[in-house]
């Protein structure tokens, strides 16, 4: 998939440049050549940040679990969570109960969703521990932490290190596919209409096919920006947007929007654009994703009359 990937950049960025901006640099007018040379600037810049966001989402590390992760300090704890299956099935179910059940008075409701979803919970495959956000990718045979999804685009699992890269790739590729449509609109036009029999075919040919996925894709992107927008004004993964019991108010909601954001982007404007994590960032947010809230699961089934 990776090769598919770059052979669509390299079709598109050839019907760009051989149709449309190296003839426009060569055009007789000045100020036409002057303004085709800014849009290949421009154009050349988007592409350049797609394929380095593109890069960097395939490289990184999604961020897999420590190994030596243990997140308990009681081991009266460990006991209670290490109880048989169908046990500690019980008590979640118990948990998934009792949230249907509670209200907001008292942040009782709150209170049993924060308890619910930061609770440290054992993976069976990896037979180790995992943080809460935290789960196992089959195809990386690992638990990932705040894992999103696996992206056969990729050929890597979209975790905690590389969302950001990831998201960043969406945007930059849906500039450059709707700047590649626009762009390659009007020769596709003469393409169509000519009845010149003395046109290159299979140059224009390509031109045309490039405007189709292009704007295909342009399309296609936009829906998925929008969509992992609104996951990070909420703070949340897509496996989480479709857990089968949605947990509301949602517990790791940092208090809007904007705080949200920062929590995948950072605070630094200038690196909103890059992707790429400060020392600083990356150690926030491991920092976060493996700690365990003392009180997130307590030592009996939960009710609404225990909080």
């Amino acid at each position: 998939m990776v090769g598919m990937v770059f052979f669509l950049i390299c079709v598109a960025n050839y019907a760009v440049w051989r149709h449309v901006l190296i003839p426009g640099m060569g055009d007789v007018n000045i100020l036409t050549q002057l303004g085709y040379a800014i849009m290949s600037f421009m154009y050349g810049s988007c592409v350049a940040m797609l394929v380095w966001c593109y890069i960097r989402t395939v490289l990184d590390s999604p961020g897999e679990v420590p190994s030596a992760w243990y997140p308990f300090e009681d081991e009266s704890q460990r006991q209670y969570l290490q109880h048989d299956d169908g046990y500690r099935k019980s008590v979640l179910e118990g948990y998934a109960q009792a949230l249907e059940q509670a209200t907001p008075t008292d942040g009782s409701k709150f209170q049993l969703a924060y308890m619910y979803a930061t609770r440290p919970r054992w993976c069976k495959k990896c037979r180790k521990w995992k943080p809460p956000r935290s789960h196992h990718c089959s195809m990386m045979n690992e638990c990932v932490l705040r894992m999103d999804h696996y992206c056969v685009w990729m050929v890597n699992t979209i975790g905690m290190l590389n969302y950001k890269s990831f998201v960043l790739f969406l945007v930059w590729a849906c500039i450059a596919c709707i700047m590649s449509a626009v762009l390659l609109f009007k020769p596709c036009v003469a393409f169509v209409t000519s009845t010149s029999s003395i046109l290159p075919v299979w140059p224009l040919l390509i031109s045309f096919m490039s405007f189709v996925f292009t704007a295909s894709f342009s399309l296609a992107l936009i829906g998925f920006i929008v969509m992992h927008w609104n996951l990070i004004a909420k703070n949340m993964t897509t496996i989480e947007a479709y857990e089968k019991v949605p947990i509301t108010p949602w517990p790791h909601d940092k208090g809007g929007w904007r705080e949200n954001f920062f929590d995948v982007f950072g605070r630094d404007p200038y690196g909103w654009c890059l992707p790429i994590l400060s020392t600083k960032e990356r150690q926030r947010l491991l920092e976060e994703s493996l700690h365990v809230p003392a009180n997130s699961l307590p030592l009996y089934p939960p009710t609404t009359a225990h909080v």
